[in-house]
């Protein structure tokens, strides 16, 4: 079977309900933008927080061992039955753990990644915390990738705002850029690089997850046409200097002890 992100993706989707292969696809780009390049196959990888699987498996796909950290026991389940149908279930390792508390010995991974994970984890500091957990399993010029809500992404921040006042204290928490910068260098970790994407495709996955339920209730016929015009406003925003407002973004950091 010829392997791609595409393909697994499918089979990971294939066993949730709440989006379809292409609409995971799309979100997952900017983590594939900032991770892909650095993989090595002679890599041990750790995804940290990676549900059912739609990052760790590439990862063992690309690499000589990948490591899925996750606290739901169900996702681990649907990640190590799909690894296992596609033939890499022997290159993996499933672990629930907290993000919080990392149950291996300094230096161990090559590469350690974080997608959208940190901004659901409970506590002030916590992202500090997990990020300093990262930086520690991760060998000496080993990378650490983060991805999460962008702060300075002004029209996700207010709806954000408006669901929390509705009555979901839970929401996800945004940060700005510079806020994950700071904690990196504080930890070891040099910044290399710096991405962001805009929802350019505003699919349901991201109008059921994202999107005050008022909102819901406002008919197709007025709706849709309001999410094509902000598609193509975030398309030309992405273009220019405006990038780094991107809804989501993240760093490529490398571990420096010397």
């Amino acid at each position: 079977m010829e392997l791609d992100d595409t393909t697994i993706i499918e089979r990971v989707s294939s066993q949730v309900m709440y989006a379809r292969a292409d609409e995971i696809y799309a979100v997952k780009e900017l983590d594939r933008r900032l991770s892909r390049p650095f993989i090595r196959p002679f890599f041990a990888t750790c995804d940290v927080g990676g549900g059912n699987g739609t990052d760790a498996i590439p990862f063992a796909h690309l690499s000589d061992s990948s490591f899925l950290l996750e606290t739901n026991k169900e996702a681990l389940e649907i990640a190590r039955d799909t690894s296992a149908k596609l033939g890499l279930k022997s290159k993996m390792v499933f672990v629930r753990c907290s993000a919080l508390n990392l149950p291996f010995k300094n230096e161990v991974f090559n590469l350690v990644s974080s997608f959208s994970v940190l901004d659901n984890v409970p506590g002030k500091k916590s992202h500090q915390l997990a990020i300093e957990e990262m930086a520690r399993v991760t060998c000496n010029l080993g990378y650490v990738v983060v991805t999460v809500p962008n702060k300075l992404f002004i029209v996700g921040d207010i709806t954000r705002r408006i669901i929390q006042f509705m009555g979901n204290p839970h929401m996800e928490r945004h940060f700005a850029p510079k806020e994950i910068e700071r904690t990196m260098l504080s930890v070891g970790l040099k910044p290399l690089f710096f991405d962001a994407k805009y929802p350019t495709k505003i699919d349901n996955y991201i109008v059921s997850f994202h999107l005050p339920k008022f909102m819901m209730a406002i008919p197709a016929i007025i709706l849709q046409p309001f999410i094509r015009i902000c598609e193509r406003i975030f398309s030309e925003l992405e273009k220019g200097p405006f990038r780094m407002c991107g809804a989501r973004m993240g760093y490529t950091s490398q571990k420096r002890t010397n």
